[in-house]
């Protein structure tokens, strides 16, 4: 639950107006929410606030969303890779 956490703060940090790069700090974002659902599915309940977070209005709306999303697609990638090598001695990892 810390991770989504993490990802909401990040998100919050991405609105704030000032002189940060906005757009590594939405990919991280991504990044942050990706890990969090990795960890544990429910970590995909701060998609919620990270979205709405990131659909302020912005000068790069798009490039942020693309960002953050990307971070989000290649962290699940790499979290969910040992599952795709085996996915038999993942399903019972998960059940036993």
């Amino acid at each position: 639950m810390s991770v989504s956490a993490i990802a909401v703060a990040l998100a919050i940090a991405t609105t704030r107006d000032g002189t940060r790069p906005v757009v590594p700090l939405s990919a991280l974002t991504g990044a942050a929410l990706g890990l969090a659902i990795g960890l544990k599915f429910s970590g995909a309940v701060a998609a919620i606030p990270v979205v709405l977070l990131l659909l302020t209005p912005r000068r790069q709306p798009v490039r942020v969303l693309v960002a953050a999303a990307a971070g989000v697609v290649v962290t699940l990638l790499w979290s969910f890779l040992p599952a795709l090598r085996d996915p038999s001695a993942a399903y019972a990892d998960l059940v036993a």
